[in-house]
């Protein structure tokens, strides 16, 4: 049943949105990394509804090179500190 509403109406009718996606699949390939996920079923319907199965939880944004670079190394008295002893 989903994959006749996902290849019809479905995704027309609830912005894009496609009921076969594997959405744990898809957060680990975006490279998100300490996942504390849980699947539930909601609303809990009888017969089930198409879009009940959800993931809940949380994950950690994968870092990249424009990331690193824009974080401080350290607080500016702290780096000021530094200089003034002569130390990298």
């Amino acid at each position: 049943m989903q994959r006749a509403l996902d290849a019809t109406v479905w995704p027309l009718l609830n912005g894009g949105c496609h009921l076969a996606t594997d959405t744990t699949a898809a957060i680990e390939r975006a490279g998100f990394t300490d996942l504390d996920l849980r699947r539930v079923d909601w609303p809990q319907t009888r017969p089930p509804f198409p879009s009940a199965p959800h993931i809940l939880g949380t994950a950690t944004r994968p870092h990249t090179p424009a990331d690193l670079a824009a974080r401080p190394t350290a607080h500016p008295a702290a780096r000021a500190e530094t200089d003034r002893q002569g130390q990298p």
